[in-house]
């Protein structure tokens, strides 16, 4: 009798399917606005969050751009000419010739 009780909870439990969305929408909106000092309290919070979040993004993203900036402008720049073989062999015979025409493309 025990086997036969649990599995016709397990056949209702296959056979169950979720609510409909609109349904759902609706006592979510509905439940929303019973406490609207929750709703807007949370809401502000939610809201700040993110201002938060965005703010502190930008400032990181420009410091690090001001930082490669600040690097490349002291050091070699954003992109630098070598010729094949002169990380073989660092000589100064390995240059590039017409140096100034290739920089211009």
């Amino acid at each position: 009798m025990r086997l036969e009780s649990t599995l016709a909870t397990q056949e209702r439990a296959l056979k169950w399917s979720p609510p409909r969305t609109p349904l759902v929408a609706a006592i979510a909106w509905r439940n929303l606005w019973r406490n609207r000092r929750r709703t807007w309290l949370t809401s502000g919070g939610i809201a700040f969050a993110v201002f938060l979040m965005v703010a502190a993004r930008s400032m990181q993203v420009g410091a690090f751009e001001a930082m490669t900036d600040n690097t490349t402008a002291m050091l070699t720049g954003h992109a630098q000419l070598q010729h094949p073989a002169y990380l073989d062999d660092p000589a100064l015979r390995h240059t590039i010739s017409n140096a100034s025409a290739v920089a211009r493309e």
